[in-house]
C-alpha cells in the first residue's frame, strides 16, 4: 500500500515537471519598446500616474497613443482593472520586435487578452467592430459566450451603438446579445435614444 502511494506521488510529480517543461517560454520584451494602445471607453479616457512618463489623455472612442511597455507594465501593477476592463487595448507593436501577444503575456495579461484574441485574431489585424459586424451568428455566440466579463461588456456597449448607428443589422447577434445580457429590451431601448458619438 506504501510502496503504491509513493509510485503515484512520483508520477503526479514527473507529470507537474512535464507540463512545465512543455510551457512555451516567456519572450523577452523590452521594457523601451513603443505599443499602440487604443482609448476603448465610450468617452474620455485619461490616466495619471506620477510614475508613468506622461498622462494618458484621450478624448474619444478609438483614440489612439504610443506608450512604452515600461509604461504599460506600471498599469498592469497599479491598475490592472483598465486592462481587465477593456478600457484601453493594446493595439501594435510597430517595431515588429515582438508581437502584441507576446507583449501581453510579457504583462501577465495573456488570460484575459485570449478571448480578445479569438475575436480580433492573434495579429490584432481585426477590430472588435469587424467581429461584431462580420462574424457569423454561431462564431460570434461562441465567442461572446467565452469571453471575459470586461470584454464582453464592451463588446455589448459597441454592438448596441452600432445598432444605433444603423450599422449592426443582424438580428440573430441582437438575439444573442439580448440573451446573455438577459435584457430583452435592450435593443428597443436603444432605438429611443441619441447616437453619442461616430464610430470609424
Amino acid at each position: 500500500m506504501e510502496n503504491q502511494k509513493r509510485r503515484n506521488n512520483s508520477n503526479r510529480n514527473r507529470n507537474r515537471n512535464e507540463q512545465r517543461n512543455t510551457r512555451p517560454a516567456r519572450a523577452k520584451v523590452d521594457r523601451d519598446t513603443e505599443v499602440v494602445v487604443m482609448n476603448n471607453t465610450f468617452g474620455r479616457f485619461i490616466h495619471n500616474n506620477p510614475r508613468l512618463s506622461m498622462i494618458i489623455d484621450l478624448d474619444r472612442f478609438g483614440d489612439e497613443e504610443y506608450l512604452t511597455v515600461a509604461d504599460l507594465r506600471t498599469i498592469a501593477n497599479t491598475n490592472k482593472k483598465i486592462f481587465e476592463n477593456f478600457e484601453l487595448i493594446i493595439l501594435e507593436v510597430p517595431d515588429g520586435q515582438n508581437t502584441v501577444e507576446e507583449v501581453v503575456n510579457f504583462l501577465g495579461l495573456g488570460k484575459h487578452y485570449e478571448s480578445y484574441f479569438k475575436a480580433v485574431g492573434s495579429n490584432g489585424n481585426a477590430s472588435l467592430k469587424d467581429f461584431v459586424l462580420r462574424s457569423d451568428e454561431e462564431q460570434f455566440e461562441r465567442t461572446l459566450n467565452s469571453m471575459e466579463k470586461g470584454l464582453r461588456n464592451k463588446v455589448v456597449d459597441l454592438s448596441v451603438k452600432l445598432f444605433k448607428m444603423k450599422q449592426l443589422k443582424d438580428y440573430g447577434k441582437m438575439q444573442v446579445i439580448q440573451e446573455i445580457t438577459g435584457n430583452e429590451d435592450l435593443f428597443d431601448d436603444a432605438k429611443g435614444s441619441e447616437i453619442d458619438l461616430e464610430i470609424n
